[in-house]
């Protein structure tokens, strides 16, 4: 089991980045996790679905959608704000799109778990506020995988 006190570390180190730097490492985890999706399910917008579903889980760990957070998806994928509050009210079903992405994770090989952990850590740390429910969050998904 890993202990929540180095997640919590790994969380602040993120945090510690500027918002251009967490953009950048996002998008740079998004090119090599999202040709892996649509190469597996063999479909752009099964492939597209899958990552945001990491992201929608991402953004519901701690039950409130920043200003911030808000900024990051749309610049993250180019969507408008609406667009943007459509996919966090999507993960109404928490316990559904958490066990999707826990098992997505723990089904992908080593080098794309990697990737994955880091997208995550970007949308759980963009707010500067490292939040307990994060924390577990993150720790439920490693201690799976």
């Amino acid at each position: 089991m890993t202990n929540k006190k180095l997640i919590e570390e790994l969380l602040n180190k993120f945090a510690n980045e500027s918002y251009d730097a967490l953009l950048a490492i996002a998008t740079f985890s998004l090119t090599k996790i999202l040709p892996i999706f649509e190469q597996l399910t063999e479909s752009e917008s099964k492939g597209v679905s899958i990552v945001l579903s990491f992201v929608t889980s991402s953004l519901a760990a701690d039950n409130n959608l920043s200003q911030l957070e808000k900024r990051f998806v749309k610049e993250l994928f180019k969507l408008n704000n609406e667009e943007v509050e459509q996919l966090y009210n999507f993960s109404i079903d928490k316990e559904v799109i958490n066990e999707f992405v826990n098992n997505v994770y723990d089904a992908s090989p080593v080098e794309i778990q990697k990737h994955l952990l880091t997208f995550i850590c970007c949308f759980l740390s963009i707010d500067k506020r490292i939040s307990y429910h994060e924390v577990n969050f993150l720790k439920k998904i490693i201690d799976r995988g």
